[in-house]
């Protein structure tokens, strides 16, 4: 089982293919459609029969970022490369493998090398 958000749009509701474990991620990913789409009027979390895709990982009490479920986050970051800023998280892989991963709601480009600036933000993530 699995939460959806839905918007409605021209007297329908929608929704992609992003699914959530908990009502509470559906319905911060809902605010946050409603926030960045200029069409929808409402918003609603569905219950599904879907596998869970993606996981929104809590900053702080109003920002949420997006991690696929193929990586246990460890600490929420902001990741810079040549086409901007972006939010993301640094975790582990399901071989064990540190890995940064760019919130998937933004382009930032995949394939280039990307620097996380967390320490400035949120101290040194090993506590060495």
């Amino acid at each position: 089982m699995s939460w959806k958000a839905e918007v409605f749009t021209e007297g329908k509701w929608y929704s992609n293919a992003i699914r959530v474990a908990t009502q509470e991620e559906a319905e911060a990913y809902g605010r946050d459609l409603l926030n960045r789409w200029l069409v929808p009027t409402d918003m609603r979390t569905v219950e599904s029969d879907d596998p869970v895709t993606h996981q929104l990982v809590k900053v702080d009490e109003t920002t949420w970022t997006m991690a696929t479920v193929d990586v246990k986050p460890i600490l929420p970051v902001t990741v810079i490369d040549e086409q901007g800023v972006a939010p993301g998280v640094i975790g582990v892989d399901e071989k064990g493998r540190d890995v940064v991963q760019v919130d998937p709601r933004y382009t930032v480009a995949p394939d280039e090398h990307l620097e996380a600036d967390y320490e400035d933000r949120h101290g040194d993530p090993g506590g060495a």
